[in-house]
């Protein structure tokens, strides 16, 4: 209890020591970004620097923040012999009613804005940046006919309100950007060089502005290039950076007004900096909903990836739950009913040599049947589970795979197989042992082929598995998947793409059917279930 009282107190303080410093830097760049007459305000960012700190900080340090705040702006006030009373009493609206907003912000919100949706966004700028400059605004230009400071520090109304709304509109977005913890967590490897690529960006912005700013022939492309610099800060930026780059074209927009040159001093035009503020304000607020498009778009993609890898789990679970069930089968039909088998064969045998004369020759039958059965048992057990292809490689058990079916179907089968197939790895080798298995399958069942030639060329980078065959093929484009022959194609397809590879099938009616497997020689980053079955007895 207690340590939780001496940590809440701690952490207050710590929030009322940040607004009293921030306050007063607030001030003091809003007092540096004054425009081109000195009584026109620019930007005015404590109020912004206050609702901030409110929208991420606790309740319980709301009146810390906000007693910090005032305690910074008298700080302020004293440094530059300005009278503290008069300073604060025109403040005093502002920080009243910036907690009234930011408390409907968050109740709205129900937590901290992420700018990542056009709800919080577009709630953000209806309450923040309209109806508070709104309010704050208005209250502060009334307050200020009681004071002394309209002539110095305050301007006309539309010029403090647009003032107060760049603040909230420049400066929220930035700190609560980078106080979304997702952020960090998100960010590119390529921040580095973006955030090159911006500085250098803004520095020939400002060169040009300052060097063809007061030209009237290209007055409206200058006012058009920060718009491209948005656009590409929110194709490379995130939110953080892009409200970063809002911030310093505001910053660049008004040293150029307060030096007198730049786009914004047209001759003629009678309040350049009002100009200036609306151009400003719409550009940011504009910006805003470019990058929360953006945002989404990343967060569709981020959701999309994040899809991709539970499907490519539940794929590799699938493989391996195969490759596992399939040991578990071949192991059964070997120990138990091979052996069984086996053990009724020698029964008959002994009953044959017991049996009259006359039975024995179907007894005989008999036995013949059982010993039949137990070699396709055997057949289909070494199928399953090719123990061949751990214990003499790729190149020995696709031979012999070609043989068996070969002998067993009545079928041509022949084989080309790279000697270097043996140095694949075991996935790869188990991934082409299998596509030939059910290409070989494919071709005897469904397409009644006679001549099969199963080749496989390893070279370069990649692997090549094809299977040709001359039997009845069939139209893939009108009968699509579902009646594609042999489902065991779409298993061979995902173990393909698991490894990085592809598949393909070419067929037609009555022109056979070619199909090939491709994949890279060296492993996939992405991690594909060892085969690791239990090893099956007899061969």
């Amino acid at each position: 209890m207690v340590k939780a009282a001496v940590a809440d107190a701690s952490l207050s303080l710590a929030w009322g020591a940040g607004l009293f410093a921030g306050g007063y830097v607030a001030q003091l760049a809003s007092g540096v970004l004054r425009g081109f007459h000195s009584e026109i305000p620019m930007i005015w960012f404590p109020g912004a620097v206050l609702l901030a700190a409110l929208l991420s900080a606790p309740l319980a340090s709301w009146l810390p923040c906000t007693v910090g705040m005032l305690a910074g702006l008298a700080a302020i006030a004293l440094t530059f012999q300005i009278e503290v009373l008069q300073a604060l009493f025109t403040a005093l609206p502002v920080i009243l009613v910036v907690p009234v907003f930011a408390y409907f912000i968050l109740r709205r919100q129900r937590n901290m804005p992420a700018f990542e949706d056009f709800r919080a966004v577009g709630g953000f700028l209806i309450l923040a940046v309209v109806l508070l400059p709104l309010v704050s605004g208005t209250a502060v230009y009334l307050v200020s006919s009681y004071a002394t400071l309209r002539d110095v520090a305050i301007g006309g109304w539309l010029n403090t309100v647009c003032a107060h709304a760049l603040g909230y509109v420049l400066y929220v977005p930035v700190w609560l950007s980078l106080a979304n913890p997702k952020w960090w967590f998100q960010r590119d490897r390529r921040d580095s060089s973006t955030v090159a690529i911006a500085v250098v960006l803004l520095v020939a912005l400002w060169w040009t502005w300052l060097e063809f700013g007061t030209q009237p022939i290209v007055r409206p492309m200058l006012l058009i290039a920060p718009i491209l610099i948005v656009i590409w800060a929110t194709l490379r930026l995130r939110m953080p950076g892009i409200c970063l780059m809002l911030l310093a074209i505001a910053v660049i927009a008004a040293h150029m007004n307060l030096a007198g040159f730049g786009p914004f001093m047209e001759q003629g035009v009678e309040h350049p900096a009002l100009s200036l503020q609306l151009w400003t304000l719409t550009l940011s607020m504009a910006s805003l909903l470019l990058a929360t498009l953006m945002e989404q778009r990343r967060s569709g993609q981020q959701a999309l990836v994040s899809k991709h890898r539970e499907v490519h789990d539940l794929a590799l679970r699938l493989i391996a739950a195969q490759e596992q069930e399939r040991t578990r089968i071949a192991r059964d039909l070997h120990d138990d009913i091979s052996q069984r088998l086996a053990s009724s064969s020698i029964e008959l045998s002994a009953l044959r040599r017991r049996a009259d004369p006359a039975l024995r020759g179907d007894i005989s039958q008999v036995q013949n049947e059982l010993i039949s059965l137990s070699k396709d048992l055997r057949h289909i057990s070494h199928e399953l589970h090719p123990t061949m292809l751990r214990q003499t490689g790729l190149v020995a058990a696709l031979n012999e795979l070609g043989v068996t079916h070969g002998r067993m179907e009545g079928r041509e089968i022949e084989s080309h197989i790279s000697a270097q197939a043996d140095l694949l790895y075991d996935e790869a080798a188990l991934c082409l042992y299998r596509a030939a298995q059910e290409a070989i399958s494919n071709a005897i069942r469904h397409g009644d082929a006679h001549h099969i030639v199963v080749s496989l060329e390893v070279g370069g980078s990649f692997a090549e598995l094809t299977v040709v065959d001359d039997g009845r093929g069939f139209e893939a484009g009108k009968s699509g998947e579902a009646e594609m022959p042999g489902l065991g194609l779409v298993s061979i397809d995902e173990r393909a793409k698991l490894l990085g590879g592809s598949f393909d099938i070419r067929t037609g009616l009555g022109k056979g059917t070619k199909v090939c497997i491709r994949i890279p020689i060296s492993p996939y980053p992405l991690h594909y279930p060892r085969y690791q079955g239990d090893s099956v007895p007899g061969s």
